[in-house]
């Protein structure tokens, strides 16, 4: 951690500042982050005890072709058939902690579950 620079005034330097910010601004975004995704697995746990359905059995759904995956476009479907009519803002949130990368297409149902 760095030491800020004061002068005798007790100002500190223009770069100090923006530095300080910058790391209120990360902390604060983290805590609100964790906040979100706990409110999110929560509904998304309530949503799946009361279909009476795991995530598993939910992505299984929508496994068409039954290779054990669904396409990425389907995700949404799947939480809106559970219950969760507004997850698109938190898709991709979702997605990054299932492990599932941008660019791709299909999610392991197993993996992701």
């Amino acid at each position: 951690m760095s030491i800020m620079s004061t002068r005798k005034d007790g100002l500190i330097s223009y770069d100090d500042f923006i530095h300080k910010m910058d790391a209120n601004i990360r902390h604060r975004q983290s805590m609100i982050n964790n906040s979100v995704e706990e409110a999110l697995f929560k509904k998304v746990s309530d949503c799946l005890h009361y279909s009476g359905e795991s995530l598993y059995s939910a992505l299984q759904s929508a496994d068409y072709d039954e290779s054990g995956s669904i396409l990425k476009d389907d995700l949404s479907r799947v939480f809106k058939r559970i219950g969760l009519s507004t997850i698109e803002p938190n898709l991709p949130r979702i997605m990054e902690i299932g492990g599932v990368t941008p660019n791709q297409e299909k999610i392991d149902i197993i993996s992701f579950s």
